[in-house]
């Protein structure tokens, strides 16, 4: 199984702030795959800690995949929503509710019942 290491302390910290706010504790966890993907881009560019501009990368990145088909764009949402989040944890500032608000919630919700949540895995 792939252990993250770059970005470990930024997801556990999300983990702990998504369940402190009564996040479910599946939200929290389905984030792990993007995480993992978002680790192994970091290490793939030679990047030992994290970094807004290499977030912004990965997001381009991220848009590249969706614009060739191979993530869906519901898909690519979850991947750059996840670096957002991290850039905001480390910059001291986390407040999911701007991420989770009530219709936000409502569209991931059925993000996570469908096909695409599967998508997100190490590529």
């Amino acid at each position: 199984m792939y252990e993250i290491t770059v970005l470990a302390d930024g997801y556990a910290g999300i983990q702990e702030y998504m369940l402190s706010a009564d996040r479910p504790y599946d939200l929290a966890k389905n984030y792990l795959p993007a995480c993992r993907s978002l680790d192994a881009f970091y290490l793939s560019h030679g990047q030992e800690a994290y970094d807004p501009a290499m977030n912004e990368k990965y997001r381009e990145y991220i848009d590249q995949q969706v614009k060739n088909g191979i993530f869906s764009e519901r898909c690519g949402r979850h991947h750059r929503r996840l670096t957002f989040m991290l850039d905001d944890y480390y910059s001291g500032r986390l407040d999911l509710r701007q991420y989770f608000g009530q219709k936000k919630s409502k569209d991931y919700a059925a993000f996570l019942s469908s096909s695409s949540s599967f998508c997100c895995g190490v590529r």
